[in-house]
């Protein structure tokens, strides 16, 4: 399967002067700045970031679990289980928000 992002695994780096890295291996995929001018929003401070990059670090691992668990779903359940349909729908949707 081909995908437009860059491979995992990514890994939450440590803290810098402008924010939290996100790094994979061939560099940073994605920074949890830090606003340079001390204004920082309501909320938003060192612990909420790194939680923030460790979530985005989790990514590449949530999509393949997430896949692997729709493909055990659909094998389980017909697609008109009114329990499992919505289920599936949802994580459908989940996907395709991280992939088109």
């Amino acid at each position: 399967m081909n995908t437009k992002f860059t491979a995992g695994p990514w890994t939450a780096g440590d803290y810098s002067p402008v924010g939290i890295p996100v790094w994979a291996k061939y560099g940073i995929v994605a920074t949890c700045q830090t606003r340079l001018d001390g204004n920082e929003p309501q909320g938003m401070n060192h612990d909420v970031r790194q939680a923030n990059a460790r979530l985005i670090a989790a990514a590449p691992e949530l999509l393949q679990e997430l896949r692997k668990a729709l493909e055990i779903i659909e094998g389980e359940y017909p697609a008109n289980d009114e329990i499992a349909a919505p289920v599936i729908a949802s994580i459908k949707a989940a996907i395709a928000k991280a992939t088109d």
